[in-house]
């Protein structure tokens, strides 16, 4: 799912593109009502070093406890500047790696 707008970049003015992992079909329902005119997209997988291709031009990663923003996973989002996890813990987030990228 994604919103029909055109994809921006946070330095130039325009919306920042949100890429949601793991999200079940009813959170995906959520999302989009909540996001409104954000553009944003559903990828059903966890992010990991295998499906880190999907981030793509997005500035906001939203994850679920079985991505693994490890080292190697933040290292090739250099576009990305929030990571944000839907759970409570965030042991499956490399806060060291993302604090050398500023996220």
């Amino acid at each position: 799912m994604a919103n029909s707008s055109e994809p921006g970049s946070p330095d130039n003015g325009a919306q920042p593109v949100v890429v949601v992992f793991e999200a079940e079909p009813w959170q995906a329902e959520r999302l989009a009502k909540a996001l409104g005119s954000v553009t944003w997209r559903h990828v059903g997988v966890p992010l990991t070093e295998e499906t880190v291709g999907h981030v793509g031009e997005a500035a906001v990663v939203s994850v679920f406890i079985p991505s693994q923003v490890t080292s190697a996973v933040v290292e090739q989002m250099p576009g990305v500047r929030l990571v944000a996890t839907r759970s409570t813990g965030y042991d499956h987030i490399d806060l060291a790696a993302c604090a050398r990228c500023s996220y």
